[in-house]
C-alpha cells in the first residue's frame, strides 16, 4: 500500500516536472527515485515478513528478541529514509513551481 501510494505521488511529481517544458527535478534524480521505489518494494516485503515472524517468537529468548528488534529498528530507519526522499522531491517542486 505504501509503495503504491508513493509511486502514484512520484508519477504526479513527474507530470509536474515536465509541465510546460519546466524541469525542476533532473532526469538523474528522477531515475534515482524510481530505483528507490523499487528498493522500497523489497524493503516492505522484508519488513512485513519480519513483523509476521514476531507472533510465533519465544519471548524468553532475549538474544533473538534483541536481534529481531534491531532488524525492525533498521528497517524502520530505511522506511523513514524512503519517505524523507519523497518529501524532499515535494519540497523541491513547491520551491520551484511557477
Amino acid at each position: 500500500m505504501l509503495h503504491k501510494t508513493l509511486l502514484e505521488l512520484f508519477n504526479f511529481i513527474s507530470k509536474l516536472n515536465g509541465k510546460d517544458g519546466n524541469r525542476i527535478i533532473s532526469e538523474a534524480d528522477a531515475q534515482e527515485e524510481r530505483e528507490n521505489l523499487n528498493d522500497l518494494q523489497v524493503l516492505l516485503g522484508t519488513f512485513s515478513t519480519l513483523v509476521s515472524s514476531l507472533k510465533d517468537m519465544n519471548l524468553e529468548d532475549k538474544k533473538l528478541l534483541d536481534e529481531k528488534l534491531l532488524f525492525i529498528h533498521l528497517n524502520l530507519k530505511d522506511l523513514y529514509w524512503h519517505i524523507d526522499e519523497m518529501h524532499e522531491l515535494v519540497v523541491d517542486i513547491i520551491r520551484n513551481i511557477d
